[in-house]
């Protein structure tokens, strides 16, 4: 089972931190300390060093002779160095200050004081402390999960139009009153196709009133044009003897449509009337 707990301490405060360990692992959280957790065989420090980086969280048994000794400082020193750095949770066992070295590292770091007997009082309340830190980095370790789209990803089809908000979802465009719009191409579409109509319709008139007005039915050619006839020649009647009167030759009836053009504006001298 992994740990999540890394215990530093001197030598010299073996039993407390063995009480500590014990403590800890009651409530639930498992620990590295050694000597117990390191491999038979091992290298110590190489041990040590890989327990602290696998560790979530270290626990220090603060006390005068940690506060003294190398390989505390060294275990500090890998905690809280490089960008995977542990939290510290001091418990001081001993009413003292930090020296210069933990100082460094933990100078904004709030000590648990268990500096007044029995130890076991304070227990408790390193159980509760440690349990909530780690679950606040494990809060802050957790990958943010993506947000799920509320919008469809493809919009219906049956949209008239509709348009953008900036964050990809469409708006339909409405009529206030919960109609749909009525598409604007539709209303183009008609009033062109009317126009064209028109323009077709009045093309067809004109070119059916020229037609008319110049080609006529060959039967007509002389229903409003008489066709003219030659002039008639007078001919002189014989000179009348006086024992006989003359005779007067009956005059034809002429129609209106046949009858010959006079030409001639002079009266004829010989005609009889």
């Amino acid at each position: 089972m992994a740990h999540e707990v890394f215990i530093s301490y001197a030598a010299e405060d073996r039993q407390v931190a063995d009480k500590v360990c014990e403590a800890l692992e009651r409530g639930g959280i498992k620990c590295w300390i050694a000597p117990r957790d390191v491999p038979v065989g091992a290298d110590y420090e190489e041990a040590i060093v890989d327990a602290i980086a696998s560790s979530r969280l270290l626990v220090l048994v603060l006390s005068s002779h940690s506060n003294a000794s190398p390989h505390v400082k060294r275990e500090i020193q890998n905690a809280c160095s490089g960008d995977s750095a542990k939290p510290v949770v001091p418990l001081r066992i001993d009413d003292i200050e930090y020296n210069k070295a933990l100082r460094y590292y933990l100078g904004s770091a709030q000590w648990l004081d268990a500096s007044t007997p029995p130890l076991e009082q304070h227990l408790d309340r390193l159980v509760e402390h440690v349990r909530s830190r780690l679950a606040r980095s494990g809060d802050a370790a957790r990958p943010v999960e993506p947000l799920t789209p509320t919008h469809p990803t493809n919009p219906p089809r049956d949209y008239d139009s509709f348009k953008g908000t900036g964050d990809g979802t469409p708006v339909m465009r409405g009529t206030g009153d919960g109609r749909k719009p009525f598409p604007l191409a539709i209303v183009a579409a008609g009033v062109g196709a009317l126009v064209l109509i028109g323009i077709v319709v009045a093309v067809l008139a004109m070119r059916g009133g020229r037609d008319n007005g110049n080609t006529l039915p060959a039967n007509n050619a002389n229903v409003y044009y008489a066709t003219p006839t030659p002039q008639r020649t007078a001919t002189p009647s014989p000179t009348p003897t006086p024992s006989a009167s003359p005779t007067p030759t009956p005059r034809q009836p002429v129609s209106n449509f046949n009858r010959p053009l006079n030409y001639n504006l002079r009266r004829p001298q010989n005609r009889n009337y």
